[in-house]
This record gives structure tokens, C-alpha cells and sequence, in this order.
């Protein structure tokens, strides 16, 4: 039993050390992030396939919904090998959206800490070009 309550401190204690580099990386980036910002906000305006790809990463959404919302709204880009590629860049290249897990035989990619200290999504919607 005081094996357990160890343990569960120890995750504790775990948990509020990721919690403060959590706070420490959102507030470094959004103090000196403003070129990247400014960089991925650029690429994400001019690829609307992108952009949509990025919105749609939720942590909840598969990668096929994805590719089945692009279809049905006709953009270019729209094709499962496109879409993988479009992941993978934004995953590799601007680390806004990473794999979270798989549901029905698809990906469900969420976004991550820097897409979020940036407020990327917010500021597409400030740009009148969220979904």
C-alpha cells in the first residue's frame, strides 16, 4: 500500500514538472516566436488544403474524415496520399499537429503546445479563414 501512495506522488510530482515546462515553452514562444508565427501563418493563408488539415486536427478527427471533408468541399489537394503529405509537413516542418492515436484503422492527429502557445487557430479566424 505505501508502495502506491509512493508511486502516486512520484506521478505527481511528474505531472506538475510537464505542467511548468509546458507554461516555460508557451511563454518562450510567444515572447520570441514571432517570426515562426509569422512564417506558418503565411503558409497556412496560401494552402487552403493545409489550413482546413490543421483546423480539422483535434485530437478527435481521423485522418479519413479529413480527407472525406476535403473532398466534399472540392479542395485541391484533397486526396488521401496529398493529405498524408500535408500532415507530414505540417508535423515535420512546423510542428503544429502530431499523431495522438488510431480509431477505425486512420490516424487522429491534435495539435500541439506550439500551435497552441502561437494561438494559430485564432489568429486564422482573425484572417477570416477558419472553417
Amino acid at each position: 500500500m505505501t508502495e502506491s501512495l509512493d508511486l502516486l506522488a512520484e506521478i505527481a510530482a511528474m505531472r506538475n514538472q510537464l505542467d511548468d515546462v509546458s507554461a516555460v515553452t508557451a511563454a518562450l514562444l510567444r515572447t520570441g516566436g514571432g517570426e515562426a508565427k509569422a512564417e506558418i501563418l503565411a503558409f497556412l493563408e496560401k494552402d487552403e488544403a493545409a489550413r482546413v488539415i490543421f483546423l480539422m486536427c483535434d485530437g478527435e478527427t481521423t485522418q479519413a474524415t479529413i480527407v472525406e471533408e476535403l473532398k466534399k468541399r472540392g479542395v485541391t489537394g484533397g486526396s488521401a496520399p496529398a493529405v498524408s503529405r500535408k500532415l507530414e509537413k505540417l508535423f515535420n516542418e512546423y510542428h503544429l499537429v502530431a499523431p495522438d492515436h488510431r480509431r477505425q484503422r486512420s490516424k487522429v492527429y491534435r495539435r500541439t503546445t506550439i500551435a497552441t502557445a502561437l494561438h494559430i487557430d485564432r489568429e486564422l479566424n482573425k484572417m477570416n479563414l477558419g472553417l
